[in-house]
């Protein structure tokens, strides 16, 4: 019971109104800004895969799905990563296959080469790659814990080989079982998330407004140079000038001057929106692989079931 008690608990973080609960807590945007801080100083602090990696949604997404798949027992293969990435994406093999092929040239992965169609090939996921993500997510979480209190110490935690592999898996889990959580449904920060970079450019955006504590929204103006924006988000000028274009076309950005950025209100409340989905699902991962064993899909399905009408 102790384990469905803490699935129970981790469940009720997803429902709609623990979400939206959770976009009104004191400390999600006072997170949100050290995460601003933290996940540069991760991005930055990378060799030239994890450089790569980082910059664009669809490469962690690829890197995340591979680590989950790699933490069961029977690990995973080519074939079975891409059609994980197909299905919850939509990404091509080539997209995939690029990743791979990098991963491998990094040392972060190795493929078995003996015979057998390209699909059936085991991946071997090197203690590399384990590292990037335990830097990653320590380094991100672990500043939180005095603002959510389930982070406390989860840099340590994932030092352990055991916890970090269980980690994994309950987030698999929970990604599969609501994928409507983690999905790519349309959303003005799509213009960011499908470019290189995508949500850093919002982290460095609201990293350099200028302090004002009655601010209404995340997301309000921000001042700054092309050419610096550029330099420190180690992308061409061009890059910027098409993403600051598209934006203003787009609607979800204006620029009344050439150094300054306005944006709108859909943008910034989007942008909160998903940040606070996606660390109110890490505090449910948190929750369930700490406390529970893991649940198999019909368990989970029955108490979900009894957890949405009760949250309601």
């Amino acid at each position: 019971m102790e384990a469905d008690d803490s699935w129970t608990r981790a469940l009720v973080l997803l429902t709609p109104d623990a979400v939206e609960a959770f976009r009104r807590h004191p400390n999600l945007r006072p997170a949100i800004r050290r995460i601003a801080v933290d996940a540069y100083a991760f991005i930055t602090s990378q060799d030239d895969f994890g450089l790569w990696a980082t910059q664009h949604d669809r490469r962690f997404r690829i890197a995340f799905t591979l680590a989950v798949l790699d933490a069961r027992d029977m690990g995973t293969t080519t074939g079975e990563l891409l059609r994980t990435c197909q299905q919850m994406f939509g990404f091509n093999r080539g997209v995939v296959a690029d990743f791979l092929d990098r991963a491998v040239a990094s040392g972060d992965l190795a493929i078995e080469s003996a015979g057998g169609a390209w699909g059936n090939r085991k991946l071997d996921v090197q203690p590399q790659f384990h590292q990037r993500l335990r830097d990653g997510l320590g380094g991100i979480l672990g500043g939180l814990g005095d603002l959510i209190p389930e982070f406390a110490d989860v840099a340590e935690a994932l030092e352990d080989p055991a916890t970090l592999r269980g980690f994994l898996l309950t987030f698999g889990m929970i990604s599969t079982f609501r994928p409507d959580l983690v999905g790519q449904g349309d959303s003005p920060i799509d213009l960011f998330t499908r470019r290189d970079r995508g949500l850093g450019f919002l982290f460095y955006f609201l990293e350099h407004q200028a302090p004002d504590p009655d601010r209404a929204r995340l997301l309000e103006r921000v001042t700054l140079s092309r050419r610096r924006l550029a330099r420190d988000m180690l992308v061409s000028r061009m890059h910027v000038a098409r993403l600051l274009e598209d934006g203003e076309a787009s609607g979800a950005l204006s620029l009344p001057s050439p150094d300054e950025i306005v944006f709108s209100p859909e943008l910034s409340d989007h942008f909160e929106t998903r940040v606070a989905v996606g660390l109110q699902i890490v505090r449910a991962v948190c929750i369930a692989a700490r406390l529970a064993a893991p649940l198999d899909h019909g368990r989970l399905a029955r108490l979900d079931r009894m957890v949405v009408p009760a949250a309601g």
